[in-house]
């Protein structure tokens, strides 16, 4: 449960981070789309460490936690992207893409780094 907010808590302040730049430009686009593609790409990514976290101990399981994780979450970033970008194409543009990948790898890597930090505490 530490680890899930730490994950969101990471997750915005990044979030927060990249996006003053453009707050102070008067940015309203690129603020809006910011915090969407964070919040697009953070919500698969708690659910996906939420996942991991409970996984057994086994090679097995942990296998099938990474691999089913990698999936829900491209594919749940992935189509929520093409989703808002077919329903309101003139508010996601070209940059909305950049913004959600980068905050892809954001989340992606904090969960990693949060996932192995907990299974390695939990083994010792």
């Amino acid at each position: 449960m530490k680890s899930l907010a730490w994950l969101f808590g990471g997750t915005l302040l990044i979030c927060i981070a990249v996006m003053s730049p453009s707050c102070f430009g008067q940015d309203e686009l690129a603020v809006f789309q910011c915090t969407v593609a964070c919040a697009v790409s953070l919500v698969p990514a708690l659910g996906t460490m939420a996942w991991a976290l409970r996984a057994g101990n086994t090679p097995e399981q942990q296998l099938v936690a990474v691999l089913g994780g990698t999936v829900v979450r491209s594919g749940a970033v992935l189509a929520s992207g093409f989703l808002l970008r077919a329903v309101l194409p003139e508010w996601f543009t070209q940059s909305f893409w950049i913004w959600l990948g980068f905050f892809y790898l954001v989340t992606l890597a904090l969960e990693t780094t949060l996932v192995l930090r907990a299974k390695g505490r939990a083994t010792q």
